[in-house]
Parts: structure tokens; C-alpha cells; sequence
């Protein structure tokens, strides 16, 4: 290896733009603002916020970010703490134990708050006074492909209510990686590269976490992209000046990107002395878009870079924004070398770089890296934290999945580096109700008892958000309990259903189906597992069935999930309901039943008698077996039937019984009848299958956080901000490259294809069950499917899946580059005509008998 100084001189003429403005004078002040986004102007009045040097506690471990809640004699509420972030875990906690409420992904009930503000402030809302701190010192939010999956087409709005959420929450050490292609850009165009040599080594929006992490470079999908990429970079480098700004005034320290040694090919050529190294070929991603090269960390050219970026982001955002760094080196990429003496000389180069660039630098990395156990052996992992205590470097070590692969109990504690403890739960923004609750509620306190004592923080670090609320918010509750104490799982849910649907208006059957959820769904363990995947939105093929990570066979009990939906349906029963129940809502899947019960025969079998007899018209059913005496059966506002939680649930929990218990059982019938040529077979269950998709996607459209046309719509109004830089337009075969079709094929590219093929090796990896998604896109798949399965078996000829996936992707290809809204019923949200609770129990109606029956199959 040659190790060869260079001296660069870097461009000192920058385009600086308004650095992050200090805060004012009034530290509390972002905390009042708070409250005016989100409580009604009452709360406004009563609750006042002091910041003090310290807060008197007599724990021994809750000694982080103190708060004290107490009533003044004007029985105002009085939160006291000696951080901002303090004062918001204060808040937090007024606002969930004193006034039932919660602020979450899927809404609140801020609305439902008491006309007056509850004085009583103690967990048991009878004292004056709760002191409470954390466990650690810092409680930290997101990983690196987070930005990818959930935030990338967010606009300061929707950032806004998310900052918010983290205060409530208690983080104060946040990734804030938004825009930093701008920087990256900037560095490149001072070493004298071109704008079209560093576009080109740029990805599409929504794939810039892998670019940043040396995964993948250049993009796809149009072949002139230059104006609008870097339209799209200016625009999220001024997003990123105002998220920065709100987080410096509450006080955060956000974690900033450091340079990640990635480097366009274009630089290489420009320094022919310097050592580079190509990384791997990633995911099966054509070479051309992966083989990433990198600058070696040893080389005088990677400190010298690495200075260079911290510098600019000081120049653009101020000085002192924060000393946190993130540097992740081998996010599943392997070193050059298993030396130790090379892996130590490489980890203190990193050091003396990012302190040369910020003395009081800290170099935070994810713990991902060390999931490849062949590689990263006890010893060789070793030398890699050696040297950065051997340079005295200061370093925090993200133990991204400790509640599936825990990387501190392989590494003594990460041999003493400071470390947090982190939940990622979530796999490429997937849906599926999934946890390990019985980790969670113990192992945290378990790596902060560990005799290293280098567990400093918590946090929660999903690919993506909206899913299994409860837990994420567990993990920030857990930071301010007493480590020493044994926690209550049952207890801890039932509080927060209860925030969540309101105490009044919970019912035991709602807490009864949650007990059954958290002692199954939230109950699975394992190595690397993951939800459960669903047929719904995989390619078809004959045999599903898949083990390992993200299984598409369940790894619990189908009968007890099934059983909760019915008792979660069963809560929704009111004396309006009960008056409907003759008249139940017409469904798109009512002429698919009608033509599926065309081919119904006796010798059938019963899972198809059963579907059908729950899936006739409902003019034509009787139903009045299934009455109730009204007086029986409570009033609809005196349920959580509006509350936006509880809509989601039900449409979650739904989703998860028809397509991971139903839809399996179909498939299967569907498949015998083709094999045992069956056309008849064939085409009652295809059409099943259709009803089925149809009656999700119906569901599914009652909830924003359900919805492709919120997806999509987000990323059309980041296009109307988009400016094309010095006018530069790009044309794809004579047509114009928009910003709105740009943008819109990287919206629909990510949760389809996820790449340049339709059989790349991420196809379908961060598929969603979003109506609109599911009609437009997996029903399609599903009916070609069934199709030529009947017409293959009709012909005697023998399955093609080859054939057929390259009959799949041409349609799938078109679908790439649609424009949503321009179709019949592509809907930017729900409609306020659709109740989710009557479809559900609509639904409920059509196939909870039959989901039951085969529960029950599968468990015995």
C-alpha cells in the first residue's frame, strides 16, 4: 500500500448561505411554542416551563435530564427541568399519566383533551409532585436508510410535527442527515470535479442513504436526471437548514454526517498516487450502480476530505450545531483487511481526522457492521475499537438491532466504548405486526447493568416508522424507569391503549385482544427474523412458503391473532351497527364472489363452501340470527370508533389476518386445483384471491397511513419546490424530465422494483400494503396469475414461472412511470364517505368465519 502525502488546495470561495441562527433569549421559549402547535389555548395558559441548573433527585441512576412537575398555588402546572429536553419529557409525561393523551405516527386525540388542564400530576394522579430523569444521557432516533424509507419526501411541515414528537419523547440526539449531497457536492466541485462527474456518481432521491453508505452509485430510471437531482439537493439543503435550526432550539445535539470515504470514480482518476479500494458488489445491484470505490482511511487524501466536509458544514450551518459525527465505514461492506494492525492504523487515522476538523469531535458509527460474524471475530473487532481509544478518540456506538442480533454482548461492552441500546424492529418500512416485548422489557437494563458501564444511551432505529407504535414508544418510556425494577408488560399496554383510544372509551375487549396481540405477535424471538412477509405482495409463484428472515410462513399463532380480530370487530358493536346489519356495504368484491359461486360444486371443499356462503350479497343474506337487543350494546360515541389509533389498528390487525392467514390458504387451493387440472377449481379460488385484495384495499383506503396516494402525494408537492439549477432541463427520448415525474418514479421505483430490474434481488423488499398499491399493482400480478394458471392447465403444458415473470414485468415496468391521479378512483387520500369500522366489520363479516376455521387448521 502506498502511503503518499498530498497537498490539496482546496477552493476558498464558497457561496455561504445564513448560517443556523442562534436561539433568543428566552431558552423555554421553543417549549411554549410547542404548545401552542399542538394543546388548546387553555393549556396554553396553565403550564409553565423553568429551566434550572439542576433538579434535587435521590435516585442513584435516574440522574440524566431531571424533571419536576409541581402545581402552583394558582393551580397552574409547573414543569421544571434542567434541560430543554427535560422539559419536554416532562411535558410528556404530564400530558400521557395526568390528561390520557399521546401524540403518535398515527395521530393523537389532542382534540379529546379536558376542557380543564388536571392538576394532579403523580403516576397514580393523586399527588403534587413527580421528579423523574433518565438512565442515560442520551436517548437518539433513526438509522441511516430511515431517511429512504420514511422521511425523504417530507416538507418542513411533516418535519415540524416529527421534532415535536422526538421532544415529547426525550430524544436529544437525533440523525440529521437531510441534504448532505449539497455538501458532498460542494467538496467535489473544490477539488475540480464537474457537476455532470458528481451527478453521476449521485443516486435518485430516494435511495441516497445507500449512496451515502457506499452501497450503490449513478441511477436509473431516466437517463438524463442532472437538473433535477441537484433541484432536488438544493431543495433539501434548505429543508435541512430549518430542521437543524428548530433542533438547536430545543436543544438537541442532532448526530451530522462526516465525509464516508465514498468518492466518485471521476476522483480517483485526479489522484493516481493515492490508494483506492473498490467495495463489493452490493445486493446483487447491476455492477455499474454498485463496486463503489473509497479512499483508503490511511491516506492523507481521506483526512484531508474529511476535514473539508466538517468545515463546510460548519460554513453553511454554523459552529457549534454539534460535535456528533457519523461515520459508518463498512455498512455491509468488508474491509480491505482483517490485519488488526491494519484495521487500528485505519480506525486512528479516522480519529485524527474528524478531530483535526472538530477537536471535541465524537465518531458515531452503527453496529450493524458487526452482524457479519465471519468476518468481525472477537479479535479482529477488538483492534478496530482499539485503535480509537489507543488515538484517544471519543466515540458512541449505535447498537442498531439489539433486540434481534446484540452486538454489545458479543463485544464485552464494546470493549468500554460508550454505546446506546436500540430497537430496529422495522425492515425496509415494511407493515406487519411484529416485537420482541419480552427483550424489550428487560435486555436494556441488562446492557446498562453490564460491568463495562458503557452503556450511554437508548433510542429507536427502524428502517421505517408507522408501525407497532407501542413499542417504539416503550423504548423512550423505558429511559426514565428505574433499572432496578421488574416491568409489567400487560400493565404498560393497557396504559398506553388507553391514551390511545382514551381511558373512558376503552373497552376490556379491546385490552383483551391486546393481551392476545403482545403474548403472540409482539412474543417472537430469534436471530435476524423479522415480520412475516406476505403473499399479497410478492411476484406469485407456486410454492410461497419461505423460512428464515421475513418468513412468509407464521411464527406464531394464527388462531389466537384470529381470535383478537374477532374481538376487536366485536368492540366496534354499537346500537347504530346493530341497526345496519341488514343493510352491509357494497363492496367491488361482491361481482368477483358473484362469479366465483358460478363454478361453486358440492364435492368442493369446505373452506370454499365457507367462503362463499359469507360472500354473497348481503341484500340476499340473513342476518337477523345475528341481531343484538340494542339495549345490550353501547352508543358509537361512547367508543373509540374516530379515534385515529384505533382506526389504524383495526385496519392493522385486519391486514394482518387476511393476508398472512387467509390469503396462504387460497394460494394453496388455487395451486391444488392447478395441479390437479381443475379449471373449475382454478377459477373459483383466483376469484376469491381477487375478492379478498379488493376487500383489503378497500380497508386499507380509510387511512392516510395506509395510503399510496399520501406516498405519492408527498413527493409531488417536493417537486412544485423543486428549482432546476442555471435552467438546465434534462430530456429522456425527446420528452422533458420534470421534477413531479422524477420524483414520482422514485416514489413508486423504491416500494416496487427497488432498483433497475423487475427481478433484481430487491425486488419487493420494501413492498407496502397501500391501497392504491394493492389494486393498481398486486392485483394485477395475482389476476395474470390465476389466468395463466388456467390457461396453462387447460393447454396440459407444464408452469413457466420464467415465462410468466417476464410477462409480470413488462407490466410492472409501465407501472414505474405512471402518474398517479390521472386514473378513476387514484385518490391523493381517504375518502370521508368510507368508515373504516363499517368496512371492517363488513369484512369481518365476509371472511372472519373462514379466517377462524383456518387458524384453527394451522394450529392443531
Amino acid at each position: 500500500m502506498l502511503i503518499i502525502t498530498i497537498a490539496i488546495g482546496l477552493c476558498s470561495a464558497l457561496t455561504l448561505t445564513q448560517a443556523v441562527p442562534a436561539v433568543g433569549p428566552r431558552p423555554e421559549q421553543p417549549l411554549y411554542d410547542l404548545v401552542q402547535r399542538l394543546l388548546p389555548a387553555k393549556y396554553q395558559k396553565e403550564i409553565q416551563f423553568s429551566l434550572k441548573d439542576a433538579i434535587p433527585t435521590t435516585s442513584t441512576t435516574n440522574v440524566h435530564d431531571v424533571y419536576r412537575i409541581t402545581t402552583s398555588k394558582n393551580s397552574k402546572i409547573v414543569i421544571e427541568g434542567d434541560s430543554l429536553s427535560a422539559l419536554g419529557a416532562g411535558l410528556n409525561y404530564y400530558l400521557r399519566n395526568s390528561c390520557q393523551v399521546e401524540m403518535s405516527w398515527s395521530g393523537d386525540r389532542f382534540n379529546e383533551l379536558p376542557s380543564n388542564p388536571p392538576t394532579a400530576i403523580s403516576e397514580a394522579n393523586t399527588g403534587s409532585e413527580i421528579i423523574q430523569g433518565s438512565i442515560v444521557p442520551w436517548r437518539y432516533y433513526m438509522n441511516v436508510v430511515t431517511a429512504g424509507y420514511s422521511t425523504v419526501f417530507w416538507d418542513w411541515q411533516r418535519w415540524e410535527r416529527e421534532i415535536d414528537w422526538m421532544v415529547l419523547n426525550g430524544i436529544n440526539m437525533p440523525l440529521a442527515l437531510t441534504g448532505q449531497e449539497y455538501i458532498t457536492r460542494q467538496l467535489y466541485l473544490n477539488l475540480g470535479l464537474s457537476l455532470e462527474e458528481i451527478s453521476s456518481y449521485f443516486v435518485g432521491a430516494a435511495f441516497q442513504p445507500w449512496n451515502r453508505m457506499g452501497n450503490i452509485q449513478g441511477s436509473w430510471g431516466f437517463k438524463n436526471d442532472t437538473g433535477v437531482k441537484n433541484g432536488f439537493i438544493d431543495s433539501q439543503f434548505e429543508l435541512q437548514k430549518k430542521i437543524l435550526q428548530r433542533m438547536k432550539a430545543f436543544g438537541m445535539t442532532p448526530i451530522l454526517p462526516s465525509f464516508q470515504s465514498f468518492v466518485p470514480s471521476a476522483l480517483v482518476q485526479k489522484f493516481p498516487n493515492t490508494t483506492f479500494h473498490e467495495a463489493s458488489q452490493w445486493s446483487g445491484m447491476p455492477l455499474e450502480n454498485t463496486m463503489v470505490h473509497y479512499v483508503d482511511p490511511q491516506e492523507p487524501l481521506f483526512a484531508t476530505l474529511a476535514e473539508e466536509f466538517i468545515k463546510l458544514q460548519k460554513q453553511y450551518y454554523g459552529e457549534n450545531v454539534t460535535d456528533h459525527y457519523i461515520l459508518d465505514l463498512y455498512n455491509e461492506l468488508l474491509p480491505a483487511s482483517s490485519e488488526p494492525e491494519y484495521l487500528k492504523s485505519t480506525t486512528k487515522a479516522v480519529v485524527h481526522a474528524l478531530r483535526n476538523a472538530d477537536k471535541n469531535a465524537v465518531w458515531v458509527m452503527q453496529g450493524w457492521f458487526l452482524t457479519a460474524t465471519q468476518f468481525w471475530t472477537p479479535p479482529v473487532t477488538k483492534s478496530f475499537f482499539d485503535g480509537i481509544r489507543e488515538a484517544e478518540g471519543k466515540a458512541f456506538i449505535i447498537d442498531l438491532y439489539s433486540d434481534g442480533m446484540p452486538q454489545w454482548k458479543h463485544t464485552d461492552g464494546f470493549y468500554g466504548m460508550d454505546w446506546g441500546w436500540s430497537m430496529i424492529n422495522n425492515f425496509a418500512g415494511g407493515q406487519g405486526i411484529f416485537g420482541v416485548l419480552p427483550t424489550v422489557l428487560t435486555e436494556p437494563f441488562a446492557g446498562y447493568h453490564h460491568p463495562a458501564k458503557s452503556m450511554k444511551g437508548m433510542g429507536v432505529t427502524p428502517d421505517g416508522i408507522n408501525t407497532n407504535e407501542f413499542l417504539y414508544h416503550l423504548i423512550y418510556d423505558l429511559a426514565w424507569k428505574n433499572p432496578n425494577e421488574s416491568l409489567s408488560g400487560k400493565l404498560l399496554l393497557d396504559q398506553f391503549i388507553q391514551r390511545r383510544y382514551g381511558a373512558k372509551k376503552t373497552t376490556p375487549l379491546m385490552l383483551e385482544a391486546w393481551d392476545q396481540i403482545s403474548k403472540t405477535l409482539w412474543n417472537i424471538t430469534g436471530e435476524l427474523t423479522g415480520k412475516v412477509k406476505s403473499y399479497l405482495d410478492i411476484n406469485p409463484k407456486l410454492n410461497m412458503e419461505a423460512f428464515g428472515f421475513e418468513p412468509t410462513v407464521p411464527m406464531y399463532d394464527t388462531a389466537v391473532v384470529a381470535d383478537a380480530w374477532k374481538k376487536l370487530i366485536k368492540s366496534t358493536e354499537t346500537k347504530e351497527s346493530n341497526s345496519r346489519l341488514g343493510h352491509r356495504l357494497v363492496s367491488e368484491s361482491a361481482v368477483t364472489f358473484t362469479k366465483a359461486k358460478e363454478f361453486a360444486q358440492e364435492e368442493f371443499d369446505v373452506l370454499a363452501r365457507e367462503a362463499l356462503s359469507f360472500a354473497t350479497d348481503s341484500s340476499k343474506t340473513d342476518v337477523s340470527q345475528q341481531r343484538h337487543s340494542s339495549n345490550d350494546l353501547p352508543n358509537a360515541s361512547d367508543l373509540p370508533l374516530k379515534a385515529p389509533g384505533f382506526r389504524f389498528d383495526v385496519i392493522d390487525v385486519t391486514r394482518e389476518v387476511l393476508l398472512i392467514t387467509v390469503l396462504p390458504a387460497l394460494h394453496k387451493e388455487l395451486v391444488k386445483g392447478f395441479n390437479d387440472t381443475n379449471a373449475a377449481q382454478i377459477v373459483l379460488y383466483g376469484s376469491l384471491i381477487e375478492a379478498l385484495i379488493l376487500d383489503t384495499d378497500k380497508l386499507l383506503s380509510t387511512h392516510s397511513q395506509f395510503h399510496l396516494g399520501k406516498w405519492l402525494g408527498n413527493a409531488n408537492a417536493i417537486a412544485k419546490t423543486i428549482k432546476i439549477p442555471n435552467g438546465k432541463q434534462d430530456f429522456n427520448n425527446g420528452q422533458l424530465t420534470t421534477p413531479a415525474n422524477y420524483l414520482e418514479f422514485q416514489a413508486r421505483n423504491q416500494i416496487t422494483w427497488w432498483g433497475p430490474a423487475s427481478q433484481g434481488s430487491l425486488a419487493d423488499y420494501a413492498s407496502k400494503q397501500w391501497a392504491g398499491l394493492v389494486k393498481t399493482y398486486y392485483l394485477p400480478r395475482w389476476q395474470h396469475f390465476s389466468k395463466s394458471l388456467l390457461k396453462t392447465a387447460i393447454s396440459g403444458q407444464a408452469w413457466n414461472q420464467d415465462k410468466f415473470n417476464v410477462e409480470i414485468a413488462a407490466f410492472e415496468g409501465k407501472w414505474q412511470y405512471g402518474t398517479w391521479g390521472q386514473r378513476k378512483g387514484e385518490t391523493w387520500g381517504p375518502s370521508p364517505k368510507d368508515d373504516t369500522v363499517e368496512i371492517a366489520q363488513d369484512i369481518f363479516r365476509r371472511w372472519g368465519k373462514l379466517a377462524i376455521r383456518i387458524s384453527q387448521s394451522k394450529s392443531t
